[in-house]
């Protein structure tokens, strides 16, 4: 199984993390796999997606932490997939250039891109772009919200074969979005998304797209953690750091770790 460099802490015994695949709509390419949502497999001209069925509100913070896997071709692999919250279906489902993210509006999207279309003013590096109203085309500023940024600080190239910890953070009350890979910061974006994207309407669906187009790849989601389907208070560390555990209202208690951490 995938090693994780991100430890996700769940603080109630006996819990699950996740209500289970049957959450997600699934759309075209799409498919359940290894516990896991393969987007696209290595075939040109795919698109996938899954959309959580139930709304969320946009006034309340959120956290999404996921694997991404990009595939195993470099040179010869194409396109990436979108983190995209919108409020119009869930079964949303575009084309490959653009993720299957494409003309979407309203919406915001973290496009994680592994190709570079000239066209559209892609960087030669693997990126991480923070869009709105599917809009992939770096060229129309008003579809950038923050970046283009290389994926992977440490390497321009992620379709190597490795699953990526991705950490998407919403801080309602600080109106930021943030993005991570493997607890590292790539980027962030601040605005009230509420009232500048959706309208003033909080209310939006959540979930993944992806694509192939002339070239492809075998693309993945693994979801790890997030506040959106078990809605627990959770807390979220990195190697290396801590949490204080409190409890109270009784005489001796005794905390074991969760076999997976």
């Amino acid at each position: 199984m995938k090693q994780l460099t991100t430890i996700f802490l769940l603080l109630f015994a006996g819990a699950t993390l996740l209500q289970g695949q049957s959450d997600f709509v699934v759309n075209g390419s799409a498919t359940e796999i290894d516990g896991c949502f393969q987007l696209t497999t290595t075939v040109n001209a795919q698109v996938g997606s899954i959309w959580n069925e139930q709304l969320i509100d946009l006034n309340e913070s959120f956290e999404v932490a996921v694997e991404l896997f990009f595939g195993n071709k470099d040179v010869d692999g194409a396109d990436g997939m979108v983190f995209g919250l919108q409020p119009i279906s869930t079964t949303l489902a575009g084309n490959g250039g653009t993720l299957g993210f494409d003309n979407v509006q309203p919406s915001l999207g973290v496009e994680f891109d592994n190709f570079q279309n000239l066209d559209f003013g892609d960087p030669v590096f693997d990126h991480i772009t923070i869009i709105r109203d599917g809009v992939l085309n770096h060229n129309l500023p008003e579809g950038v919200l923050a970046g283009p940024i290389q994926t992977n600080a440490n390497n321009p190239n992620v379709e190597d074969g490795t699953f990526y910890p991705i950490q998407i953070s919403w801080d309602a009350v600080n109106q930021q979005l943030s993005v991570y890979l493997d607890c590292e910061l790539r980027l962030t974006y601040m605005g009230d998304i509420v009232n500048d994207i959706f309208d003033g309407d909080p209310m939006v669906f959540w979930g993944f797209t992806g694509a192939t187009g002339g070239l492809n790849n075998d693309q993945r989601v693994c979801l790890s953690y997030t506040t959106l389907l078990d809605g627990l208070a959770d807390q979220t560390i990195c190697l290396g750091e801590t949490v204080q555990l409190e409890a109270s209202g009784g005489v001796s208690y005794q905390w074991q770790a969760n076999e997976t951490l």
